[in-house]
């Protein structure tokens, strides 16, 4: 049997297509930093800053502001300005006293804390806020801690202060200026970007045509390849369709999913949410319930997506009206509620599929009169969206 799975699996067209699509030139895999933070870091600065020779003057750097003066942890800027900022000045540190990238003016200093792949540590968040306060005293200050998947800093006090933002904002920037500046960008600029937003999907996000076809390929010779490799898959993809089911189970109805996220509306929202959100998840939803299953914890979010600024900010001033909500204004994934539940799906005893099955659709079920509730503010304002 294991013989006939075997022949079957190396007789697979898809086989020579992820070949093709893993061996084509990227000079980040060739360099084999791929998962190397420091080089990461050093792209981001590079395209930070106005001065280097991508021809992109300073707008990665402005859509990046935008993003973050749009967040009320920042009381000295807001969104609005960064059209009348002058960058002239601006000077891009990397490793200043440790601080990942320091981008400094006459006017205004930001620390960015990147942790794409290691963790937190040291209280060293704290000690940077303390570094940038007393070497620049006279600035405005604002500070970002940047992770995969815009985790939030471990201490109250820098969850106050430090702006959370993620890879996927970053992705989403550079697949933009991509699509909008590839004439004006040089066809060697252009591979670098393109190189790294493509290491970014594979090899950070586990997103991408590589990533699919890989997928596809294990569910069609799974016996074959755990034969081989005599090992299991990431635990988080082989629990997607366990969380999928609980929603199901639950009476709702599953939306975009993505590794690790498990979204689903209620029938009511489903019927009368905007598919506004352009540059957001693949249906374009403007508002989903979103499971997280990246931590030690599972959390129940509720999200704004990307898109119409007139419906975002519909859903916002109905859903803050929901107990618990945040005091969360960004341009792009705006988390509203976060309510965690201690299960760790990397914990060996969910290898049992039934136990986490039950767990997840439980977690949703006392989660009910939540849901309830906020639906019904959202179906309250349901003839106030623009289609």
């Amino acid at each position: 049997m294991i013989k006939d799975n075997l022949s079957s699996f190396i007789k697979d067209s898809n086989l020579d297509k992820l070949e093709l699509l893993l061996n084509s030139p990227n000079i980040f895999n060739v360099l084999k930093i791929e998962h190397n933070e420091i080089r990461h870091s050093n792209f981001l600065a590079w395209l930070f800053d106005p001065k280097k020779g991508h021809n992109l003057g300073d707008k990665f750097l402005r859509w990046f502001l935008i993003d973050i003066f749009s967040d009320e942890k920042i009381k000295w800027a807001d969104e609005f300005k960064v059209d009348s900022m002058n960058f002239s000045d601006l000077v891009v540190y990397r490793e200043f006293i440790n601080i990942d990238i320091l981008l400094v003016t006459n006017s205004f200093v930001i620390a960015i804390e990147n942790k794409m792949l290691s963790k937190e540590h040291d209280s060293q968040l704290g000690r940077y806020r303390d570094i940038i306060s007393k070497l620049f005293p006279d600035r405005d200050q604002a500070f970002v801690f940047l992770t995969l998947h815009g985790d939030e800093a471990k201490e109250q006090s820098d969850k106050e202060i430090y702006v959370d933002y993620s890879y996927e904002n970053i992705c989403y920037m550079i697949n933009s200026i991509l699509d909008v500046y590839k004439t004006s960008l040089s066809e060697k600029t252009y591979a670098y970007i393109e190189d790294y937003y493509k290491t970014i999907r594979r090899e950070v996000m586990q997103e991408g045509e590589e990533v699919r076809i890989a997928r596809e390929i294990y569910n069609n010779h799974k016996e074959a390849i755990d034969f081989i490799i005599e090992n299991k898959p990431d635990k988080l993809l082989k629990v997607m369709p366990i969380a999928v089911e609980a929603i199901n189970n639950c009476g709702y109805i599953p939306e975009t999913q993505n590794k690790g996220y498990a979204r689903f509306l209620p029938k009511e929202l489903d019927e009368i949410i905007p598919r506004s959100g352009y540059g957001g998840w693949k249906n374009q939803e403007a508002f989903l319930f979103e499971i997280s299953m990246w931590s030690k914890n599972t959390v129940l979010k509720t999200v704004i997506g990307p898109g119409d600024n007139y419906n975002r900010e519909v859903l916002r001033k109905a859903l803050i009206k929901v107990p618990g909500a945040l005091e969360s204004k960004t341009k792009m994934w705006n988390t509203i509620h976060s309510i965690k539940k201690g299960i760790n799906i990397q914990n060996e005893k969910y290898n049992d599929v039934d136990l986490l099955r039950t767990e997840l659709c439980n977690f949703i079920k006392e989660q009910k009169t939540f849901i309830d509730k906020v639906t019904e503010e959202i179906l309250k304002v349901k003839d106030e969206f623009k289609r």
